[in-house]
């Protein structure tokens, strides 16, 4: 359902080197591609390696960052299995595999659509506005450089325009979507008892033999939490900030040395004439396009009709039969050059012929709007704000940089840290897995509080950075292991587990002869006499409520052929077991005016197409030559 592919793409799909991991490939494999072994690289693909050193580090931090999402609930078996290790490896590939591809396909990012990412990024904005201080100091504590990150996020800018191809071309025919609404809106007419399963209240004995075999034989599932007590260190931006004081001075001083910031915003109202000229051209196209660019100035510049010259001597199809009109231009939105050229002219001006990467541009201004200074007692507090802010921020950067080193290079003690940098080792009370109160509220200290390095290794943990903009190192102070609960504390609600079990049993017994009875031509309403129970009728969709869910999922795979009637018993999750008949299956008319600007259908389409992309991905894998060695990944 394609349609063919660009051969180029210019759209990017947004995305964080610092969030939330997914792990996509966990059930694609990779063992078509596996080897028997290989120097110290864990795969190849064509020419390019992938070293044992970067797949470490790659499963390193996606294990960190799995701990913190799920609050360091992580099996180890899933954590530290080769499901996990496989997957890492397959998204490894996959990275590298479209970036040959893409590299070779001549897609590029410009820099403009990177610098508009990295300041749309959540993380590096104050009050909903890039904080350029931000950003060095988030950097800085992930130990990266500004163009070591900006060319993480031209890869994967780069990478994401295969996807968002797909997205931009997958559809749904009308046919499709017609069924699917018929499907999702489909009722049906089901007749349906409950057998209780307390009616065998009397029939069902439970005694002290059974209840201490099953503890004997699970006494690992009745242990009491494990939990530890944290001793922590905390960067508090709140508290540094009362520290922060800044005068009048500073301020104005502020204000005079970057007035352009506190200016309302510029627009200039342009139109253009372009002579294009390849990347690839003769010194003879040069120069002939250097001549017809140098003709449409003179003429521009002597007077004549700017829109009549545009259509004459223009090769933006776009705007040549409109003038030239580019329409209201911020700083930023046009190449250097360009923009350069057209922040230097006055309303009316025209300027020389400008050298940009499209060719030669002759630009006219033709409306300046916007771009007033704002008075000093306007912008005075905000100043002062962002001077504290600034200010704050580099203490905080500075501190944290100290943090870091001082706790690496004692990692079995915080008082080091402490005494040099002033701070108050705090403690948390004693703390599950599940959360205790203050920072151990927080998914990622609690991940770390539970985590190898500072549970069993006894150290501290990497630096921590908090929802409001604090961050803390966490040890362990103390720790109490999970132990079992003693068999007089369980035995009640190990007696009420093995009863409801058996309650249960007994109910889908019973329930299932009484399928057979129903099948075999019995009434409902019979059945129903004989099992004490009731039967109630309902018309149902999908989506309905008031009725048991894996009843309702039950009604919607049951084939009703040729208006029989179809039978089904269901075990309740509650223990109970239900008996249904489906008497009828209404499709409802779908009007056309419901096949557009629907978000089921949207959702459809979605799904549709990340199935879409998989399979597309999927191929253009096969034709690379990869191999992993397997050995290395134990």
């Amino acid at each position: 359902m394609l349609q063919n592919i660009r051969d180029k793409a210019t759209g990017w799909i947004a995305y964080l080197i610092v969030g939330f991991i997914t792990i996509p490939f966990l059930f694609w494999g990779i063992q078509s591609y596996l080897g028997v072994g290989g120097k110290a690289n864990v795969a190849t693909v064509n020419d390019s390696e992938i070293s044992v050193q970067q797949f470490q580090r790659e499963l390193q931090q996606q294990q960190r960052q799995l701990r913190e999402m799920f609050g360091g609930k992580i099996p180890p078996e899933l954590a530290e299995g080769m499901a996990m290790k496989q997957s890492v490896l397959a998204s490894m590939i996959q990275r590298e595999v479209l970036r040959q591809v893409t590299r070779e396909n001549g897609w590029r990012v410009s820099d403009i659509a990177v610098a508009e990412a990295i300041k749309s990024t959540p993380q590096f904005q104050v009050n909903g506005q890039f904080s350029k201080q931000r950003y060095e100091q988030l950097l800085k504590t992930q130990r990266l450089s500004k163009p070591g990150y900006e060319a993480i996020v031209r890869e994967g800018m780069q990478r994401d325009q295969l996807r968002e191809v797909v997205d931009s071309t997958g559809f749904l025919t009308t046919a499709d979507r017609r069924k699917f609404l018929q499907l999702e809106g489909q009722k049906r007419a089901i007749d349906y008892l409950v057998l209780d399963r307390n009616r065998f209240e009397n029939e069902v004995n439970v005694d002290d033999a059974e209840i201490e075999e099953y503890y004997e034989k699970n006494s690992d599932r009745f242990l009491t939490p494990e939990q530890v007590q944290l001793e922590y260190l905390i960067l508090d931006r709140n508290e540094l900030a009362k520290a922060v004081a800044v005068d009048d001075a500073e301020v104005k001083a502020a204000y005079e040395r970057d007035r352009q910031l506190y200016r309302t915003p510029e627009t200039r109202q342009a139109s253009h004439i372009l002579i294009k000229l390849a990347a690839t051209a003769s010194d003879e196209e040069k120069k002939a396009a250097a001549e017809k660019a140098r003709a449409a100035y003179e003429e521009a510049s002597s007077g004549a009709d700017f829109a009549s010259l545009a259509k004459k001597y223009s090769d933006d199809i776009l705007t040549r039969d409109s003038g030239g009109n580019l329409g209201k231009l911020s700083r930023g939105d046009m190449p250097r050059e360009f923009e350069d050229a057209l922040f230097s002219l006055k309303e009316g001006e025209i300027s020389q012929p400008v050298k940009t990467a499209k060719g030669y541009e002759i630009i006219r201004l033709d409306k300046v709007e916007g771009g007033e200074q704002k008075p000093f007692e306007a912008v005075k507090e905000q100043i002062a704000a962002d001077l504290r802010m600034q200010q704050v921020d580099s203490r905080f950067a500075d501190l944290s940089d100290q943090l870091v080193t001082l706790t690496y290079e004692n990692p079995e003690s915080l008082a080091v840290a402490a005494d040099d940098l002033g701070l108050e080792i705090r403690e948390t009370d004693w703390i599950t897995r599940k959360g205790g109160e203050g920072i151990a509220a927080n998914p990622k200290v609690l991940a770390a509080a539970f985590s190898e390095e500072v549970l069993q290794n006894q150290q501290n943990s990497d630096l921590i950075e908090l929802d409001d903009g604090s961050a803390v190192v966490v040890r362990m102070k103390e720790h109490k292991a999970a132990a079992p609960r003693p068999l007089e504390e369980v035995k009640t609600e190990i007696a009420k587990m093995l009863r409801d079990e058996k309650l249960a049993a007994r109910a889908r017994e019973m329930g299932e002869s009484a399928l057979k009875k129903l099948e075999g031509g019995a009434a409902l309403t019979t059945l129903a006499q004989e099992l004490g129970a009731s039967v109630k009728t309902a018309d149902v969709t999908r989506k309905s409520t008031g009725i048991a869910p894996e009843l309702l999922r039950a009604v919607f795979t049951m084939a009703v052929v040729d208006g029989k009637l179809a039978f089904r018993g269901v075990p309740l999750r509650d223990g109970n077991y239900a008996l249904v008949v489906v008497k009828k299956v209404t499709v409802p008319e779908i009007p056309d005016d419901k096949l557009k600007n629907n978000p089921e259908l949207e959702r459809l389409l979605a799904e549709y197409n990340d199935r879409y992309y998989q399979a597309l991905y999927k191929a253009i894998e096969s034709r690379q030559d990869i191999e992993v060695f397997s050995d290395q990944l134990q």
